[in-house]
């Protein structure tokens, strides 16, 4: 394999854009994992489609910002952390965490870096996400750029970082969580189909013309065109035509409702772990809820430790590599203190619950 050059221009030189995927895409995949084309990858399509979802959209932002409050800190000696954020100086380490938080959602997250030279030393000067779709990873393990290019070109060492959620030989860029949430999504906006074809018939409701003249197809295709009308709320004069029966409604809006918050809560629960945030308080206890608590901030510091993980091979790696190697800082999950969030959430016991010496009314019924 042919190393990419460690020049610093390589380094400074920014990646070409490329055409944005979902600017032709129409949000109904047909099958997660399959390429419809050479120009367009329908597992890629399919989170994007997903991620139009408000209720999906929000579950993940409240996700990721859950192992954005999770505890971590600079592992090293004082000179190393001093190196460390003087080097880091131009970037918002809550923004590059949150950033980093896209491989949830799309299992392999790129993020290029700008870097900037400044008295003898080089520093990142921002970094930000770039689309999955335009990177591959070949068979020697090596992070290649397609964007507009007829062949894929080689990214320089430092210049991208690829999150990579859940890694596998079988799966090298990882597992989106999305993944999981197909099957529901699909049912869910099949009952949103559904509902609203059913506005658009208590909108317009369809009619029927009964005639006893119309002897011939084409007397009755020119009344079914002209009564077509009525959809775009057209007067419209029919000729040949004894009556117009308006057929009544019988879909059941409240019921497809309930479906669609039903499956919304399937997601809520798959996503963050826990489903109370979306309306079912009043199931729940409060034991109940500290169990959805304690495994939230365990998911949630899985998260943040794929983070941890990455940014020390990479970035954190880069700064010494390219300044001298010099002492840098590592990142660390907090153990101490999330161990103490934990028993934090399991201190509090249920509240008992009072019991009326009075009789139920419902018992007195059955007596």
């Amino acid at each position: 394999m042919i190393k990419p050059s460690l020049r610093s221009s390589t380094l400074f030189s920014k990646l070409p854009a490329a055409g944005n995927t979902i600017s032709a895409y129409y949000p109904a995949p047909s099958q997660l994992g399959a390429a419809l084309s050479s120009s367009y990858d329908a597992y890629w399509g399919a989170i994007e489609a997903m991620l139009i979802d408000d209720e999906i959209v929000s579950d993940i932002e409240l996700r990721k910002t859950a192992a954005l409050s999770m505890p971590w800190k600079w592992s090293g000696t004082p000179t190393a952390i001093e190196n460390t954020e003087r080097l880091l100086a131009n970037i918002d380490m809550d923004d590059l965490i949150m950033q980093s938080l896209k491989c949830v959602e799309w299992g392999f997250n790129p993020m290029e870096v700008d870097w900037v030279q400044e008295n003898n030393i080089i520093m990142p000067s921002e970094i930000f996400s770039r689309t999955p779709s335009h990177f591959a990873i070949s068979n020697t393990q090596e992070l290649l750029y397609r964007g507009n290019a007829f062949a894929p070109v080689p990214v320089p060492k430092g210049k991208v970082i690829a999150v990579i959620r859940n890694a596998s030989r079988e799966k090298p860029y990882g597992v989106s969580l999305l993944e999981a949430a197909w099957a529901i999504w699909q049912v869910k906006w099949t009952h949103v189909a559904q509902l609203d074809r059913l506005g658009e018939k208590y909108a317009v409701p369809s009619t029927v013309a009964i005639s006893k003249t119309a002897t011939q197809q084409d007397q009755l295709d020119n009344i079914s065109a002209n009564l077509a009308a009525i959809e775009s709320g057209a007067s419209v004069a029919l000729g040949g035509v004894d009556e117009i029966v308006q057929l009544s409604i019988t879909g059941k809006a409240t019921e497809l409702v309930d479906v669609i918050r039903f499956y919304d809560n399937k997601l809520c629960k798959l996503i963050t772990g826990q489903t109370l945030t979306t309306g079912n308080q009043q199931y729940g206890s409060k034991a109940l809820g500290e169990v959805y608590e304690r495994a939230t901030l365990r998911i949630s510091a899985s998260d943040l430790k794929i983070v941890i993980k990455t940014l020390n091979f990479t970035l954190l790696k880069w700064l010494s590599e390219f300044n001298g190697n010099i002492d840098i800082a590592k990142m660390q999950f907090d153990e101490e203190v999330f161990k103490q969030m934990l028993d934090k959430s399991a201190d509090t016991k249920p509240e008992p619950v009072a019991l009326s010496h009075e009789p139920d009314a419902s018992l007195l019924l059955c007596l």
